[in-house]
């Protein structure tokens, strides 16, 4: 019998709660586990119908800590912690620059 799930590809270092919920419902290519990116990828490119992405860095942790500074509401916070706020700005703007700069042609390159 066929398998009906769509297929995913993973892309990151699996965590274990992540595999755990997708599993039974999709067929999960673990790119991490590819000794060959490009053949891996062009051996299942015409079946990915999703991406899940568990990439995690400095710039994700540190764009979270430096939100999670910020004590007060948010317009509250622009006069009264304007450093928590600059600071808040730059590592948003930093991960961004990640995201859009590498993950983003990575995605782009292996999804035509």
């Amino acid at each position: 019998m066929a398998d009906n799930r769509p297929d995913v590809l993973l892309v990151g270092p699996s965590k274990p709660l992540l595999a755990k919920g997708l599993s039974p419902v999709f067929n999960v290519h673990r790119l991490i586990e590819a000794t060959d990116r490009e053949a891996f990828l062009s051996g299942i490119a015409d079946r990915i119908r999703a991406f899940a992405v568990t990439y995690s860095n400095q710039k994700i942790d540190a764009a979270i800590t430096a939100l999670g500074n910020i004590t007060v509401p948010f317009g509250t916070a622009i006069t009264t912690q304007t450093v928590q706020v600059q600071n808040a700005m730059t590592a948003i703007n930093d991960l961004q620059s990640t995201l859009e700069d590498k993950l983003l042609p990575f995605v782009q390159q292996h999804s035509n």
